[in-house]
Formats: C-alpha cells, structure tokens, sequence
C-alpha cells in the first residue's frame, strides 16, 4: 500500500527498553513530538565502501565496510509549550545530552517503528517574514530497526 506522510506521529522517550524488541519498546511511556512537518529517512541502512588497489593489477575492489542505521532530521514548528519538542531539545546540551533516547515512528498505515539513539542537535531557525520559525533536528541511530506490522 502507498502511503504519505499524513497522520504520521513522533514519538521518543529519554532512555532505551529493557531489551530492543517489540515488548521492550511498547513498554516505555513515549511522548509526541508535536508540530513535526518533515522527518526525512526513518530507516535503511548504509554500509561505508572499503577499497584497496594491488599495485599489480591497478584494478581497484570495494568491499562493505562498517554499517549505520543512519540519522533523521526532523523539522518541526518552534512551540516551546510543546513537551515532545522540550524532550527533544533537551537531550542536545540539557538535562539528557548524554542519553539515548527510544523513538517510535507510526505510518499512515499503522505500521510502527522503533529505534535507539542520540539527539546531537536542534537550532531554532527564524527565516523571512513568510517563514515559520522552526526546529530543525539530528538524530543519529544507534541500532537496527524494529519494525512491528499493522
């Protein structure tokens, strides 16, 4: 089924499950991140290329090298009364900059999401005078997806 990014909620909790599966992450107590108009990759992952050329043959091969689950960067719209968005900027250079956070990402479709990792930025962004003012995130996951069905 094609989806689009209606109805899709954010939602992260500052520390990781007991265990990274499903019941590990339905366990915690997630709060939403509110006002998000833009999430970009949720999930994939992405080897580095490692190569090396033998002098004899100047052929060079390229093998996978070491594996990342990747970043998202969520945008969303500046509300400091918004919690999820609180909770998000905190774990930059507040109370939790050195946690890993939980997230949950749910589709259009029902289909959720789950991962680990740090939140490594979150500047507020005041462009023109036909701009939101925004806040433009970075997280950087830590684990392998896990992925639940609808």
């Amino acid at each position: 089924m094609s989806q689009t990014g209606i109805g899709v909620t954010y939602r992260l909790y500052a520390g990781e499950p007991a265990s990274h599966d499903q019941a590990g992450f339905e366990a915690l107590t997630f709060t939403e991140y509110e006002g998000v108009t833009n999430l970009g990759t949720v999930m994939g992952a992405t080897f580095t290329s490692v190569t090396t050329t033998p002098l004899k043959t100047g052929i060079t091969k390229t093998r996978k090298g070491s594996k990342s689950y990747g970043e998202i960067t969520p945008t969303a719209d500046y509300d400091p009364d918004d919690a999820g968005q609180a909770l998000f900027i905190s774990g930059v250079d507040g109370a939790e900059q050195d946690t890993v956070f939980s997230h949950e990402f749910t589709l259009q479709d029902g289909t959720v999401i789950y991962n680990t990792g740090q939140i490594f930025e979150a500047p507020v962004t005041v462009g023109t005078a036909d701009d939101m003012v925004t806040v433009t995130g970075k997280v950087i996951f830590d684990n392998v997806p896990v992925v639940v069905s609808a």
